[in-house]
């Protein structure tokens, strides 16, 4: 529901998608932190979101990879 207005506003989104991190929804929080990447690739915190996530997940080489 958030996403209807914050879709313009980049630090809503991230913000929203780090709170999915702290919660545990890791998937949601990667699509999230991804979707806010493919609009602003610039983003140094939604790319250490998505490398977060992959190491939480046990996946290292795809953390590298996001780096």
């Amino acid at each position: 529901m958030l996403s209807r207005y914050t879709h313009n506003h980049p630090e809503a989104q991230l913000l929203s998608a780090r709170a999915l991190y702290v919660n545990g929804a890791l998937d949601a929080a990667s699509r999230k932190a991804s979707d806010i990447l493919r609009y602003n690739s610039d983003s140094i915190q939604a790319a250490l979101l998505v490398v977060s996530v992959h190491v939480r997940q046990g996946r290292p080489a795809e953390a590298m990879a996001a780096l």
